[in-house]
């Protein structure tokens, strides 16, 4: 998304904003943010029909905030992700007919991420705390869980373990 319309280059504090003008930094902050978001939507994907409606209800906010601002395209597209995520989830929730898996887990978090990062780009009215907002239960969830590991049970970060939110 960075090189086809920018990268965050505001996140609504004038000091930051300032390090964020420059577009290498601009660059990496956006590579991080799109692709930590990614990885935390696949961590929250733990339950039966959690990742898929956790990403149906951000899909519909981010698709409801682009139809306020007139943003057709971010809107259609967030629109059929939300579509997409909800026939899944008639396999998914409760029985787990289907599952998400890895791949669809990050191509969820991916479109998800990508979308509030060109929602908040291309239309300067939607504050970049929508986008911290609408991602922030998974991003939170990671955060958590690493916290958790690392300093409240010392051990280390990349096992896996059963103690999560959900």
């Amino acid at each position: 998304a960075w090189w086809l319309l920018g990268g965050v280059s505001r996140v609504g504090m004038a000091p930051v904003d300032y390090v964020l003008s420059y577009w290498p930094v601009s660059l990496i902050f956006t590579m991080f943010a799109v692709g930590g978001c990614t990885h935390a939507l696949n961590i929250v994907d733990g339950m039966n029909g959690l990742a898929g409606m956790v990403a149906t209800l951000m899909a519909v906010s981010i698709s409801l905030v682009a139809l306020q601002v007139g943003d057709v395209p971010i809107f259609l597209v967030a629109a059929a992700l939300a579509s997409a995520t909800l026939g899944f989830l008639v396999w998914n929730f409760p029985f787990g007919r289907v599952f998400l898996g890895d791949g669809g887990a990050y191509f969820l978090g991916f479109m998800l991420a990508e979308l509030a990062v060109l929602l908040v780009v291309r239309n300067p009215s939607v504050s970049p705390f929508y986008a911290l907002a609408v991602l922030f239960y998974p991003v939170f969830e990671t955060g958590f869980s690493i916290w958790r590991r690392r300093f409240k049970r010392g051990v280390p970060v990349d096992q896996p373990d059963a103690l999560h939110l959900h």
